[in-house]
């Protein structure tokens, strides 16, 4: 079912793209090659580019198998991502208005809505 879905999106997006190609030529404009080149290198990359794609994804899926649980992560925020120690106080997290002062090295979050 998931197959017959994106492949019926993907004729459906290319035959809108072919629809709104089709109006643009019809406005009265000569065309000419210029005007088809890029629309003619484009369903070839697209093509190759998602294929591709799906190729890598299912290569994955083959060395690793399906996923069996979700990968932990750290939530620990003590320093910011210029490295700046962080003062953050557990109750400022439920505070509606918070105020951020940076000083030299550290970035300090002040609840406000008291």
């Amino acid at each position: 079912m998931v197959q017959f879905s994106s492949r019926w999106w993907a004729v459906v997006s290319w035959a809108v793209f072919a629809l709104a190609w089709w109006h643009v030529t019809s406005q009265g404009a000569a065309p000419s090659l210029t005007m088809w080149l890029f629309p003619a290198a484009l369903v070839p990359v697209v093509a190759v580019t998602t294929g591709w794609w799906v190729r890598h994804n299912r290569g994955i899926f083959v060395r690793k198998g399906p996923r069996r649980a979700v990968p932990s992560t750290q939530y620990e925020y003590t320093h910011d991502r210029r490295g700046r120690l962080v003062d953050l106080d557990p109750v400022t997290a439920k505070a509606s208005l918070v105020t951020i002062t940076i000083g030299p090295g550290t970035k300090h979050y002040t609840r406000d809505d008291q």
